[in-house]
């Protein structure tokens, strides 16, 4: 799992040759670091091995070979890292007799076109390479999808009294996060007659201390046998009504008027103002507990049938955050039975967990993909750039070269865009950097040396 680009001097018997070799971890595309590499240059199988302890530079590795005989070979590289030993072949190679030989086998090399783009620049960047994907294609749906809280985790808080709303809090309005059983509003009845909160609450509080009190007399006189068991009964079922309704009643109101609480969550919708006068029953706000949302999408009647399974959505936040849902424990993904009133639009409900990139009320962009049945050949988005409407990715012809190739595009899931022509299986092209890529194909000319650390 290691990408290396090796360059040499030309092997020629009694003489030197520097070998400079770029090695680049596949799993992240970085600089190899921290390892011990050994380069064996194998001819006429008599075997020259040296060993780099430590890199020249990061990435970078130096050896000299000195080959004593002429003719065809090979040379293979050795990464040990972490305890684990890695053998990379690196080709086929020839040592030539003399300084004429030399010349005949650079004369026979050499790169013409392409884009030159070195190790060195690959590593500064976010950069990849692959292979193309050959995967099943379903039909796309692209849709706009409004993030809404869902169902199970949306509540309204109403007034159990009538009365004009105070703000306890000036702060206290839609979208803000709000603690647990937090105070945040009252409502007062003053001046309201019998059905005030003030008054329910003073009118609780005196039959408790009247009921409290007529059952202690009572059971002062039970015990002189003054009144009769049934008496005392009575007493005590008075007192424990009196009591319950008073732990209700302080539960939500004061002798300022009722408290109203707020559970954990996000304040969806205000639907009074400082000061309004509301009813018994009257919805003051809206909350939610901002463990799950719902997505919203749409998608043609036409595409409908009893058979249709939507496999994956791939949303595209603003944040530039990309998000791949499937059905899973904690996603469903279901499609209406009916259509939107007045269109011919069929509902797509995506219900997830709550995520803090999802804002409440916000637009998303959903490509909605079906099951697939046909096969396609695909490439990561960020292969593919787009020059005056045509398209193109970049195919890596060896580690630091590059030809740009035309291509005919088809459908995108939103992730991967499937390649109709002009790409095989087998063509590694860049995933990640295409667009530094085509910076760099500015310059004509190619100097393989370009960058490069000497």
């Amino acid at each position: 799992d290691y990408e290396v680009f090796a360059e040499a001097e030309p092997f020629e018997t009694g003489k030197k040759s520097r070998v400079l070799a770029h090695f680049t971890t596949l799993n992240n595309f970085k600089p190899l670091d921290s390892a011990e590499v050994t380069m064996i240059l194998m001819v006429n199988g008599i075997e020259i091995k040296q060993t780099a302890s430590k890199a020249l530079h990061s990435g970078i590795y130096e050896f000299f070979f000195e080959p004593k005989h002429s003719g065809k070979g090979n040379l293979v590289a050795e990464v040990l890292k972490n305890g684990v030993l890695v053998s990379i072949p690196l080709g086929d190679i020839s040592c030539c007799g003399g300084h004429d030989g030399v010349h005949h086998h650079e004369e026979k090399g050499g790169v013409t076109d392409g884009i030159v783009f070195t190790k060195e620049q690959s590593w500064k960047i976010d950069f990849a390479t692959q292979v193309p994907t050959p995967k099943k294609f379903g039909a796309i749906f692209k849709s706009a999808a409004k993030v809404s809280a869902s169902n199970t985790d949306f509540s309204y808080v109403c007034a159990r009294t009538s009365g004009f709303v105070r703000f306890v809090d000036d702060e206290f309005m839609a979208g803000r996060v709000v603690e647990s059983q937090r105070d945040v509003l009252h409502i007062s009845g003053n001046g309201l007659g019998a059905e005030s909160a003030n008054v329910k609450w003073i009118s609780a509080k005196a039959n408790y201390d009247v009921a409290l009190a007529d059952y202690d007399r009572e059971k002062r006189l039970a015990e002189k046998n003054i009144v009769s068991e049934k008496r005392l009964q009575e007493a005590k079922a008075l007192a424990d009504k009196a009591a319950s309704e008073w732990a209700n009643v302080n539960q939500v109101m004061n002798a300022q008027g009722e408290v109203v609480k707020c559970g954990a969550g996000v304040v969806q919708q205000l639907f009074i103002k400082n000061g309004e006068f509301v009813n018994a029953g009257d919805r003051l706000f809206s909350v939610s507990k901002n463990k799950r949302i719902v997505l919203s999408a749409f998608i043609p009647l036409s595409a409908c049938d009893a058979s249709l399974v939507i496999k994956q959505a791939v949303v595209h936040l603003v944040n530039g955050r990309v998000v791949t849902l499937s059905n899973s424990a904690s996603t469903s993904i279901t499609v209406a039975k009916q259509v939107l009133n007045g269109s011919n639009l069929v509902p797509v409900f995506i219900e997830l967990d709550a995520d803090n990139d999802f804002i409440n009320g916000s637009l998303v962009d959903v490509y909605l993909e079906t099951q697939g049945a046909s096969l396609a050949l695909t490439v990561p988005n960020n292969a593919i750039v787009e020059e005056q409407g045509r398209f193109y990715v970049f195919q890596q012809v060896n580690p630091e070269l590059f030809q740009k190739v035309e291509v005919v595009i088809g459908v995108t899931n939103g992730v991967e865009t499937e390649v109709v022509s002009g790409l095989d299986s087998h063509q590694r092209v860049v995933s990640r950097g295409a667009t530094i890529v085509k910076l760099a194909s500015v310059s004509n000319t190619v100097d393989p040396h370009a960058g490069h650390v000497h």
